[in-house]
């Protein structure tokens, strides 16, 4: 029954045809390509770096304080990972790295260290390692007709733990934060 159901959920995630611009139907999988064109163009970006409206942007923000900055700054510990890790709910769907929250609790003793590492650095460089910025883009059907590449969504199922992690870092932080955020703007100040 669960092979049944796995089938019918993917067939129904499947673009059998698309409209043309012209509103013709397409079967053929070369012409229905337009949908990487169409998903393309929805993302573009035309933005161009002008210094001067970052600056007039960024200048009316408040800053986080110094002691807030060196405390979200801080390495993690392999306590807090652990914590962050334990949070987590079993029984999601893994990652692109296909392995499930359940691994990762499994086998904590051997992969704890390397993942603490991993993030530590890639809170010292400010970037993530390729392997935790790659993501598969899934289609999902929304309503009306399927043949319409507008009714498809796309969706990028992320891992969760890595967002997860970087949430407990400064969950104790953020009411700080937000109350020093409502101080300083506040009228009476």
């Amino acid at each position: 029954m669960h092979n049944r159901m796995e089938k019918r959920n993917g067939q129904s995630r499947l673009i059998h045809c698309l409209h043309s611009a012209v509103g013709q139907e397409l079967t053929d999988l070369l012409q229905m390509k337009r949908a990487v064109d169409f998903f393309s163009e929805l993302y573009v970006s035309e933005y161009s770096r002008d210094p001067s409206v970052e600056q007039q942007f960024l200048s009316g923000l408040t800053q986080v304080p110094q002691e807030l900055n060196e405390a979200l700054e801080h390495q993690l510990t392999s306590q807090e990972l652990e914590a962050a890790l334990q949070e987590m709910a079993n029984g999601k769907a893994p990652g692109i790295d296909g392995l499930p929250v359940e691994f990762y609790k499994a086998f904590w003793s051997i992969l704890g260290e390397d993942l603490l590492s991993v993030i530590n650095d890639s809170m010292a460089r400010g970037t993530l390692p390729v392997s935790c910025r790659r993501a598969v883009l899934t289609l999902l059907p929304k309503k009306g007709d399927l043949c319409e590449v507008r009714n498809w969504r796309p969706n990028t199922p992320y891992k969760s733990g890595q967002l997860s992690t970087l949430k407990d870092a400064v969950r104790e932080h953020v009411n700080i934060f937000h109350a020093e955020i409502h101080t300083v703007n506040s009228p009476e100040r």
